[in-house]
């Protein structure tokens, strides 16, 4: 074991560990796509994604209203770019979101090598390879392959800038992270907690304020570019500001226990719309094939008057609510099943990472708490909105490296001189 930690403590921020987490996480990807060639298709893969590429592949994506917006639009741009090359069917979709989910764990490794250190980054990414969830992640078609993706390079393009003092490296994270909130509208938000962060960070070390600010509106700048092409074709073809994609369904969806499984959902909804209508007054939309905006503001409205009515009736229920809603982004399911098989394989992490974060929070090194602005925002986020465990499975990487840290941490505890003489006293100082 201490011959192991040397090999990585010494060769954890080397090209041929890039390549090697590379090829693993690719095999393993490859062969659980043979296992499993044919996965369920969900609702919004069916409607938003593959009904989405093959309206962009037919010419039908810039002005048609009907285009589905329960999704951000560069999933199925990306679908559709790999079927115009490789036919109409789903297996190199696949093979593609195989090769990114790849990527990802190298661009992990290179976060954790900046951020937390190169022992942890290393084992962490070592994990990620074999984490069973990011191994299916690429399996099926949604957006968690993509999005990981883009949001890795986002911050590890945002760390390198506050590192290398560089404007450029800020810019193209502001886009990537835009093409990110493209993929997936949760990073909509994100940059102002980012920036938050980053604006600390630098008064912390005497920074010139005039640089910092001048790099904070290149990021925003950046970021806004990337929006901009799609928030103007909503506007010109639905009438509406829409930045990523109708997002008061999950709000909806997430506004009350009846509402958190499909199964309740499908039976309570349209008990709860006759509510609506008989009670409150609020119709369902008159169009009997509602737009996307219609649907959209009609659930916005529902989800406030359920939120209105828990704060009249129970008030002091909003507290345990939202903490039932925090524990069920650690495992929760919309369907309900194999959270059992979720909380199995994750509480292990799940207590490590807390070691980890623990240990880092005494340690002098602060870039890492990038990370930790990242894993705070997806919890906030997703607590005010709609939280289950698929949502948190981009941000699952950072939680194992952070588990990675801890480990280590008590590595050094239960061996002390020894795991030290291998590199593992930084891990205690940071």
């Amino acid at each position: 074991m201490s011959e192991v930690l040397y090999w990585l403590s010494k060769h954890g921020n080397a090209r041929r560990t890039s390549l090697l987490l590379f090829g693993i996480a690719f095999v393993i990807r490859l062969a659980g796509l043979l296992v499993f060639p044919e996965t369920h298709l969900s609702g919004n893969a069916k409607e938003s994604i593959i009904a989405g590429a093959a309206l962009i592949r037919s010419g039908q994506f810039v002005g048609n209203a009907d285009y589905p917006m329960l999704i951000p639009p560069l999933t199925a741009l990306f679908t559709a770019v790999v079927q115009s090359f490789f036919g109409d069917g789903l297996l190199a979709v696949k093979l593609a979101q195989i090769i990114l989910d790849a990527c990802t764990v190298v661009l992990v490794f290179q976060i954790g090598s900046r951020t937390i250190g190169q022992l942890p980054a290393a084992l962490g990414a070592a994990f990620l390879t074999v984490y069973p969830f990011s191994v299916f992640a690429p399996l099926y078609i949604g957006t968690e392959a993509l999005f990981s993706f883009l949001l890795a390079a986002a911050i590890l393009l945002f760390t390198m800038g506050i590192l290398r003092n560089a404007a450029g490296l800020f810019f193209v994270s502001g886009l990537i992270l835009g093409l990110a909130t493209l993929t997936r509208g949760t990073t909509l938000f994100l940059p102002i907690f980012l920036l938050a962060f980053y604006i600390r960070h630098e008064h912390d070390r005497t920074r010139s304020k005039a640089a910092t600010a001048g790099r904070s509106a290149i990021f925003v700048i950046a970021f806004a570019l990337a929006l901009s092409p799609w928030i103007i074709r909503n506007i010109v073809v639905l009438d509406a500001f829409i930045p990523s994609s109708t997002s008061n369904g999950p709000m909806l969806h997430g506004s009350s226990e009846k509402f958190w499984l499909i199964g309740d959902r499908e039976r309570e909804l349209p008990k709860y719309f006759d509510y609506l209508g008989n009670e409150k007054g609020i119709p369902r939309p008159a169009n009997p094939r509602p737009t996307w905006v219609e649907k959209d503001r009609y659930y916005k409205l529902a989800a406030v008057e359920m939120y209105k009515d828990r704060w009249i009736n129970d008030p002091w229920s909003f507290a345990p609510f939202l903490a039932k809603k925090f524990l069920r982004l650690w495992y929760g399911t919309e369907s309900g099943a194999n959270q059992g098989i979720v909380i199995l394989i994750n509480l292990p992490i799940y207590l490590l990472a807390m070691v980890g974060l623990r240990s880092y929070m005494r340690s002098e090194n602060q870039l890492g708490g990038v990370l930790i602005v990242l894993l705070a925002y997806f919890v906030v986020i997703h607590v005010l909105v709609f939280g289950y465990f698929r949502y948190m499975l981009p941000v699952m990487p950072y939680v194992i490296i952070f588990a990675a840290y801890g480990s280590l941490s008590l590595m050094r505890k239960l061996f002390g001189p020894e795991f030290q003489r291998f590199g593992g006293q930084r891990i205690a100082s940071g």
